[in-house]
């Protein structure tokens, strides 16, 4: 405790005899932040405040389509769009800070003149923009854009246009993307059509060659023939018995129930190995014919399906080809400010003067340490 103590009181006398120092030091460094302070350019800040198209943006005719938004996306179909709501591709805020729209807004205002670049670096010129420029996302869906510039006028200006310049470029991203998958559909579509003409052939031929045109149908008639068929044999079978046992097997009657129990089996092997009941095929080739049949109608009605899928979705990417629709709609529009935003002259001087202090004790005391170290040094060589 005592040796803590001791320091303490060490490091005190340390800086006491170089108060001149870190007095001198400060003084100069906060007189300086004062002058750099006070030449800087006083900027004024406008805000422009904005929110993307809701949902029922597009109205009846949006209503009616809103539920593709979500069938694009099966696609890898989708489109620029605000933050917020419903399935949105990405985020307009990165197009705000694209390298196309910073530098139109550099084109626009002459930015390399009047930022007073060295060597006209285009890419410097966008930093300083940048630096000048805040995007604020708000969880309630809006979104601030403010710029920052010597002249307030030219600051609103410079918000309203960065706003317009950011619709123009969604709107011309967004037809060249639905351009795209326009093509893509009406290829899809036309292979479906292919597709679907092509089964519907074979359906048909199928089912003339099989007598096939409702299997459900055709089955429930099937299996009615055949249990009457088994029906009569059973019953035949049962009265040629009794008749049999009552008159014997030499009796007329009796000869001639053998010969119609005989016929009946032959008609019900008949329908089950020759095709001509309900159609052409075969109880053993029921199952085959039936399944083959089956596959060709899953496949044409599922892209029959697809092709419902289809149509409206291209509907929608035609009607996003042909559309101007603002992506970003202003709230507030900006207007040049009254006061100054920045530079903050008092946090400047006051910062400058907590740093350089702080940065002045650092210094006495690496310089001190190292001073002792030179003393303990040179009395260890003596002592050698």
């Amino acid at each position: 405790m005592i040796i803590r103590e001791n320091e303490s009181i060490e490091v005190l006398a340390t800086l006491l005899r170089h108060k001149w120092i870190i007095i001198i030091f400060t003084f100069a460094l906060t007189v300086g932040s004062i002058f750099y302070a006070m030449n800087m350019d006083v900027q004024y800040k406008s805000t422009v405040n904005v929110v993307p198209p809701s949902n029922s943006a597009d109205g009846l005719l949006g209503g009616a389509l809103s539920g593709i938004s979500s069938k694009l996306k099966d696609f890898g179909i989708t489109k620029v769009s605000g933050g917020g709501a419903g399935g949105q591709s990405y985020d307009l805020s990165v197009l705000m800070e694209s390298r196309t729209v910073l530098d139109s807004m550099v084109n626009k205002y002459d930015l390399i003149k009047a930022y007073k670049v060295k060597n006209n670096s285009r890419e410097l010129t966008r930093k300083i923009f940048r630096s000048n420029v805040e995007i604020v996302n708000y969880k309630e869906g809006n979104i601030e854009f403010s710029v920052w510039d010597t002249d307030p006028v030219k600051a609103a200006e410079m918000a309203n246009d960065y706003v317009d310049i950011v619709n123009a470029k969604a709107i011309a991203m967004n037809k060249k993307e639905a351009a795209a998958n326009i093509k893509y559909l009406e290829q899809r579509i036309e292979h479906t059509d292919s597709v679907i003409k092509g089964l519907g052939d074979s359906l048909s031929l199928y089912s003339k060659k099989y007598q096939i045109f409702s299997p459900e149908d055709q089955a429930s008639v099937y299996s009615e023939a055949l249990s009457d068929l088994t029906a009569t044999v059973m019953k035949a079978e049962t009265e040629y018995e009794i008749t049999k046992n009552k008159l014997g097997e030499n009796d007329p009657y009796t000869k001639m129930l053998k010969d119609y129990v005989v016929e009946t089996r032959k008609k019900l092997e008949k329908s089950k190995t020759q095709p001509g009941l309900i159609g052409n095929f075969s109880l053993n080739d029921v199952s085959k014919v039936g399944m083959e049949y089956m596959r060709l109608y899953t496949e044409y009605e599922a892209h029959s399906k697809m092709k419902i899928y289809l149509m409206p979705t291209l509907e929608k990417t035609k009607l996003d080809l042909v559309t101007n629709n603002n992506y970003l709609f202003v709230v507030d529009s900006a207007i040049p400010s009254e006061n100054k935003d920045r530079p903050k002259r008092s946090y400047i001087v006051l910062g400058t003067f907590a740093g350089s202090f702080i940065a002045s004790i650092i210094l006495v005391l690496i310089l001190n340490m190292f001073n002792n170290l030179k003393i303990r040094l040179k009395y260890f060589q003596q002592n050698q």
